[in-house]
């Protein structure tokens, strides 16, 4: 259950206040560097104003994936397309925030609810909730503790934390917690004006979904960018994902490679 393209719960979040990243899917990180231009900063200076101006904000945003791979477990869900809307409601005053997914997928069709609250603490931002994941295959629901921590920039590079801690509602599904580091640099690479940010994923796990247990399951590397075409901004991610879990382990032994397209409505 989660992701493929490049998400998560932590992702789920993500889309509250750009900055999900929920326990599925969603594709990498944004790189809304405001180095693309003086026009975007002020663009997004005046968004931000505007919805703290609210005390209730809503947003909407949409991912398509070539395929279907959790973010955080590093699972291998299916090959079929996936494609991921998202709604969020976010309090602002208190940045406390509610959001449903839905995980569009043939084969593993998913609605997930998560509740949960941003906090900052100087430059450290610290993101924690609650989630239920619905299996609509019956293949098992699950509920959910995370907390992801976002750390200050350290040479370019900020670094992350997400835990899970998941718990089946069904004996045979495997109770368990996931974890996963990451490393975000917004400006890795740069073609004319175009930045791109690269992240690179490391996770393991207890043994969740009856697997076996891994400290260090999976790397993923993702190249992602800010594009515009006719005043429609969206953002495009590739990822490459080894996996180290043998047949046993929740990432198994594949090298994937799947790419994605994130667009937000409003």
């Amino acid at each position: 259950m989660a992701i493929a393209f490049l998400g998560s719960a932590f992702m789920a979040k993500e889309a509250v206040g750009s900055k999900i990243s929920l326990n599925h899917l969603i594709i990498a990180p944004r790189n809304d560097s405001k180095e693309n231009s003086i026009e975007d900063a002020e663009n997004d200076a005046d968004t931000t104003d505007k919805s703290q101006d609210k005390v209730i904000s809503s947003s909407m945003e949409t991912t398509v994936s070539s395929m279907y791979v959790n973010r955080d477990s590093g699972q291998h869900v299916s090959s079929g397309m996936l494609v991921q809307p998202t709604f969020t409601l976010t309090h602002n005053p208190t940045e406390i925030y509610f959001s449903v997914l839905f995980y569009g997928s043939q084969e593993a069709p998913e609605v997930d609810f998560c509740f949960g609250r941003i906090t900052h603490f100087g430059n450290v931002e610290v993101d924690t909730g609650v989630s239920y994941y619905n299996s609509l295959t019956g293949d098992g629901n699950y509920a959910a503790m995370y907390a992801g921590v976002k750390g200050p920039k350290i040479a370019g590079v900020t670094p992350s934390l997400y835990v899970e801690a998941v718990y089946s509602l069904r004996e045979e599904a495997g109770s368990g917690v996931l974890c996963r580091l990451s490393a975000e640099k917004e400006d890795f690479l740069q073609i004319g004006d175009q930045l791109i940010g690269l992240t690179v994923d490391v996770g393991g796990n207890n043994g969740v979904y009856h697997t076996d247990p891994m400290l260090f399951s999976y790397i993923r590397g993702t190249l992602s960018t800010k594009a515009e075409i006719h005043d429609v901004v969206f953002y495009p991610a590739f990822s490459i994902q080894k996996g180290f879990g043998g047949t046993g382990g929740i990432a198994g032994d594949e090298t994937l490679v799947y790419f994605g397209i994130n667009y937000k409505f409003w």
